[in-house]
Parts: structure tokens; C-alpha cells; sequence
């Protein structure tokens, strides 16, 4: 398991965590996306099988965001998995995908801000990246910010904290 920080998120208001679990250091094999309730010991998963889950954020304590894409084997470059926004209803596991990539891009760090009403995400060709912002309610995205740096690799996970920052009064 890869330590990174943004796999590992509160719920905004019960005692459950989602974070990510899996083994290996490839991002595109081997990572799913769990739930855990504290006090009464359940773990749940919500990764469908074929599927790795690669960031992740809060809607409410019954929504959640994730970056998903197929699981894959290293392979070259060209033939990896991009992922893509995907909504999880936890109370009724519908999962439906939220984001759009074009075929050489990819869609990566999920963030919930104006009181969980807007989604902001980054989307990257692995040479450059934007940031999107969407209405959580209708969905309809927009550039917001054109072109920012790639953060850090490391086996197909780019460290986005060290380009993106996001202030919330």
C-alpha cells in the first residue's frame, strides 16, 4: 500500500472513513475503494471488480467521488488505463460516471468544495493539466483553470497537492 494522504478521508459528519486499499505500488493495479464504519467494525468495498480506484472525496456521508479506471497490468505507457469521475451513492451502490475524458486524457483528484455543492478535478494528458469544476447537482463541466504544472510521478500517480490548493472559508 502506497502512502498517500488523499487516499485516506473522513466522512463530513459520522464516524466512517473511505480510503483506499490495495497492494503494490502501481496505481493501475490492485487499488479499491473501502468504507469503514468505526465502532461497529464493517468494512465495505465499492470497487467493481476489473476496476482500480485512484483519489477520492466526500459529496455527504452517503456520496462519495472517485478517479476510476480499469485494472491493468504495467504495460506500456500508451496502453494504461485513464481514469475517470465516477459518483458512488453508498446507500444504494449506484455508481454512475460523472466525467468525460477525451481518449489521451484522464481525469484525477477529486475535490468537494463550496459546501460540498461544486466537484473540482484535474484533468491531464501526461504533458499538461487543467482544473474542471462542475455543479455536483447538474453536472455540467467547465474549465477553471487552463494550464497548471504535473505534479510528482510515481508509478502512474502524479502528486497534484504540490500544483493544486484549494482555500475553503
Amino acid at each position: 500500500m502506497l502512502n498517500y494522504e488523499n487516499w485516506f478521508k473522513w466522512t463530513p459528519s459520522i464516524n466512517s472513513e473511505a480510503f483506499i486499499q490495495g497492494t503494490y505500488r502501481f496505481s493501475v493495479k490492485n487499488k479499491n475503494l473501502k468504507i469503514m464504519t468505526m465502532f461497529k467494525h464493517s468494512k465495505f468495498s465499492f470497487s467493481p471488480k476489473g476496476f482500480v480506484d485512484r483519489d477520492l472525496t466526500w459529496k455527504s456521508n452517503k456520496q462519495i467521488s472517485v478517479s476510476r479506471s480499469t485494472e491493468s497490468n504495467w504495460g506500456e505507457e500508451s496502453k494504461r488505463p485513464m481514469p475517470s469521475i465516477y459518483q458512488i451513492n453508498l446507500e444504494t451502490n449506484k455508481q454512475i460516471g460523472i466525467s468525460f475524458p477525451l481518449k489521451n486524457e484522464r481525469d484525477f483528484f477529486p475535490i468537494s468544495v463550496n459546501n460540498r455543492k461544486n466537484l473540482i478535478w484535474i484533468r491531464t494528458n501526461r504533458k499538461q493539466a487543467c482544473v474542471l469544476i462542475s455543479t455536483i447537482v447538474e453536472l455540467n463541466q467547465r474549465k477553471w483553470i487552463k494550464k497548471i504544472d504535473l505534479g510528482s510521478w510515481y508509478y502512474e500517480h502524479w502528486n497534484w497537492k504540490e500544483v493544486l490548493s484549494i482555500y475553503q472559508s
